[in-house]
This record gives structure tokens, sequence and C-alpha cells, in this order.
């Protein structure tokens, strides 16, 4: 299941954020892509089963641990209203 996307700022950059999760476990398994505007960078946190990975392609994200810290700003801002992920 997915949500449609929504925009997201985290700094100073802009963001499509879309999230999504495997239907049956939408609680433990999901994720959150985040496209930076212009297309020049792709970040994503994918939840399984309690363990959380980080992905990034492209851009300048600077020191570690930052693609972490941008990807779970945006989950904060995204779920300002409530999950953002997907209801089953």
């Amino acid at each position: 299941r997915t949500e449609p996307p929504r925009g997201v700022r985290v700094g100073d950059a802009n963001y499509v954020a879309v999230t999504g999760c495997v239907p049956t476990s939408c609680a433990s398994d999901r994720v959150l892509l985040l496209i930076q505007e212009g297309g020049d960078g792709l970040l994503a946190r994918l939840d399984e089963g309690g363990f959380s990975h980080y992905y990034a392609y492209g851009g300048n994200w600077g020191l570690a641990g930052s693609t972490a810290q941008i990807v779970d700003s945006a989950r904060r801002a995204l779920g300002g209203s409530g999950d953002p992920y997907p209801r089953t």
C-alpha cells in the first residue's frame, strides 16, 4: 500500500515524499522514499521488523549520519497530523 506523494521541507531542501508498506504487516515493514527537488538525490528508510536501514543515492549528503537525520526529520514532519504511513 502507498500514500499519495507529498511535499516536505527539511532544512533548506524540498523533497517529494512517498510512503508505503506491506499490507499484511504495515506496522513493521514499511518504507519512506524522499526525492530531492530537481531529482539530484534519493534518500530512503526501510523498516524491516524492528530494524531500520537508510540509503542514499546521488546528492551531497555531508557527514556520516546525515542521511538518517534528514529522513527521520521528514518522517516526523509528515507525521505531524498522525502516522505518515498508509492505513491498513
